[in-house]
């Protein structure tokens, strides 16, 4: 589906087909949209994304331990799907909330089987021998724009629409049919959530 399309669909979809609410030069169709494409990317599991979103950093120099983590990754360190070392070993990527773990000398990290976390805009790397990472991640998606196409897959389009629907229901004063359109739109990515986990 195009972003036209969606914009359509979302006319349909909040009963004013006819741009007698939302005009498109207005503006606000295609600012619900890019509202609805961040908050499904935010809320998707990482699985969904990293067809379409999926990047790998060129290789980041580490020093003592310690890299700066990359920009433009779509919720921070939520967004991290996996680290791999210069030498070309995956690790494994430790919650702050669990990080006494690599107390643990069987969890502490070597270089066949590397360790990470992140705190502050860091990414902590243990062996702090390792001299390099290369970081595989979700980027943020793409601003839509009039005549293009969403980066996400099309399979996700129709509920970005419903989010979409949900802004505008607010922005008319409708809260109840608001409340609906969210209800629907969070149900849906629950459920595909829970089909990834």
């Amino acid at each position: 589906m195009t972003v036209d399309e969606m914009e359509d669909l979302l006319a349909l979809w909040v009963e004013d087909s006819s741009e007698t609410k939302f005009t498109a030069t207005s503006g606000i169709k295609l600012d619900a949209l890019n509202d609805a494409n961040m908050d499904v990317a935010l809320l998707l599991h990482n699985s969904y994304l990293s067809n379409e979103l999926g990047q790998i950093s060129s290789e980041i120099t580490v020093t003592s331990g310690i890299a700066t983590m990359p920009t433009g990754i779509l919720g921070g360190a939520s967004g991290l799907v996996n680290i791999r070392t210069s030498e070309g070993k995956y690790g494994d990527i430790i919650p702050v909330a669990n990080l006494k773990i690599v107390n643990n000398t069987l969890y502490s990290g070597s270089i066949d089987d590397p360790v990470f976390y992140v705190l502050g805009g860091k990414i902590y790397v243990s062996p702090n021998t390792v001299t390099g990472i290369y970081v595989l991640s979700i980027k943020i998606p793409d601003d839509l724009v009039s005549g293009g196409t969403p980066e996400i897959n099309e399979g996700y389009h129709r509920l970005i629409v419903r989010m979409a629907s949900g802004y505008l229901f607010q922005s008319d004063n409708k809260q109840s049919r608001a409340d609906i359109a969210f209800a629907i739109g969070y149900r849906k990515i629950e459920l595909l959530n829970k089909k990834a986990a």
